[in-house]
């Protein structure tokens, strides 16, 4: 689906066998001095009943594998320089990039792909496991088991024909218990015809900093750490608020700057901006994560998960739980990423905070304690709501999908504080993207992920959560794009 990331602490071998149509071997025949671009990704497609809570009660609020090692055998092809982290929880409305290289020509008859390091940070709303006591979050090290999936047919490269490869993971066969992992549930999506101008998979909404320019270029550390090289065209969109800068384009880009990109992955490989907003250039660390908690307090403070950060700061990793306090004269900001949101929808203070929002925290100070009793505690002038996505069922539809509700909500919304939450009111628009379902298939009992702006407020009525919604993704036996 391509819309818009062994023992504990060992690393795991994944063979992934590539054989020709009709099973043969294709004698992994290499050819020297030619070369075409490659590109290898992951998603995590809806599936009925995932929505995060396997077993009942859990929600998974980051979910993260490094991947050591991607490579193509015959000829020991690495694919990767570097080791990649992937916070699966994030591939149900979003794409990950695992690699974009260029490759020798030829037929490779395997893929081994290493992982290391799983990571993951539940809520556990009604005591479905023995990692965390009942209503706590907990950060713990999950296993992984090892499996060996079949790819048809071969995967033959010729001279500068780019080629591109999905790897999609099922959710619901992943978590088989809150603290084992099968990443057997990964398999193969059939190559597509690509050409090299075209878009294969968005990168959506993706934070980061800026830490080089160059012609008609720039490079980015996003907040998984990573490094990407981005181009920009005439087509390319800048989002500067007047008060930062008098005009809107490349020019305005600088190094240091924290930025919000929506770019296209080409069949060449080439990773394309479509739209860059500017978030911050203060020099402070960019934190982000889902908020999990609000005390009533003075100041303010509430709890995230941690989804990412940029620059890298010390102690800090992702998975983590930190406590925010919000200081006098905070800035609250808005990254609706192009998405209209109404007069009546709000956050400019604390009362408009409501847990499962996802904010960007500017670390005016951060403190990281270690030890047995660790903790992260930021301190910070500046909160920017971005999007978050959450699985649940549609319950009531208004006005053919203008307007529907969601309930079955995670145990994150049920259960914590400040207010119990059984329902979001979800509101699309013209621009919202549909996947695997139309507008007017929304009904009753229907499950959906839905990706969007979370708000705590609804017609100037406070407590009423609601989501601007982005993106709405179906299970795909429901229908194709659309109606």
């Amino acid at each position: 689906m391509r819309i818009r990331n062994i023992a504990l602490g060992g690393s795991l071998s994944l063979m992934l066998l590539l054989a020709a149509c009709g099973g043969q071997s294709t004698g992994g025949v290499i050819t020297e001095g030619s070369s075409a671009p490659f590109t290898l990704a992951i998603t995590a497609p809806f599936t009925l009943g995932a929505s995060y809570q396997s077993p009942s009660g859990i929600t998974v609020l980051s979910l993260q594998v490094t991947v050591t090692g991607a490579v193509l055998q015959p000829g020991n092809v690495s694919l990767i320089n570097s080791p990649v982290t992937v916070d699966l929880t994030q591939l149900q409305t979003d794409n990950g990039l695992l690699a974009a290289v260029n490759v020798p020509t030829g037929s490779y008859e395997t893929l081994v792909l290493t992982f290391a390091n799983p990571d993951m940070t539940i809520f556990d709303g009604q005591g479905g496991t023995s990692n965390c006591s009942t209503g706590t979050i907990c950060e713990f090290q999950p296993t992984l088991s090892a499996s060996s999936i079949t790819l048809y047919p071969a995967l033959t490269l010729t001279a500068n024909a780019p080629a591109f490869v999905e790897l999609e993971l099922d959710f619901q066969d992943l978590l088989l218990t809150s603290s084992s992992l099968n990443l057997g549930a990964l398999t193969f999506l059939d190559p597509p015809a690509v050409q090299s101008d075209v878009e294969q998979i968005p990168l959506n909404t993706v934070a980061g900093v800026v830490t080089g320019i160059g012609s008609n270029q720039f490079t980015m550390t996003m907040t998984n750490g990573e490094s990407l090289s981005v181009i920009v065209t005439d087509s390319t969109q800048f989002a500067f608020p007047s008060k930062v800068r008098s005009a809107s384009k490349f020019s305005c880009l600088a190094k240091g700057q924290i930025i919000s990109t929506d770019m296209s992955v080409l069949g060449s490989g080439a990773v394309q901006a479509n739209k860059v907003t500017f978030e911050d250039s203060s020099g402070d660390p960019a934190i982000e994560g889902v908020i999990v908690a609000i005390e009533n307090t003075n100041p303010p403070q509430f709890s995230i998960v941690i989804h990412g950060e940029s620059p890298d700061t010390n102690g800090i990793d992702i998975g983590n739980l930190a406590k925010v306090t919000l200081e006098a004269q905070t800035n609250y900001l808005v990254d609706s990423d192009g998405l209209t949101v109404p007069s009546a929808y709000t956050f400019g203070a604390a009362s408009d905070l409501v847990v499962g929002q996802e904010v960007l925290v500017r670390g005016n100070s951060v403190q990281v304690t270690a030890g047995s009793n660790s903790s992260i505690a930021i301190s910070t002038n500046q909160l920017i709501l971005r999007q978050s996505q959450w699985t649940a069922t549609v319950r009531l539809v208004n006005q053919a999908g203008a307007v529907f509700t969601l309930d079955s909500l995670p145990d994150l919304f049920t259960t914590l504080v400040p207010t119990s939450i059984s329902n979001l009111y979800a509101t699309p628009s013209s621009q919202t993207q549909f996947y695997f379902i139309g507008p007017t298939s929304l009904g009753s009992g229907v499950p959906v992920t839905v990706k969007g702006v979370v708000f705590n407020n609804r017609d100037n009525a406070v407590g009423s959560p609601s989501v601007i919604a982005s993106v709405v993704v179906g299970a795909p036996n429901q229908q194709q794009q659309g109606d």
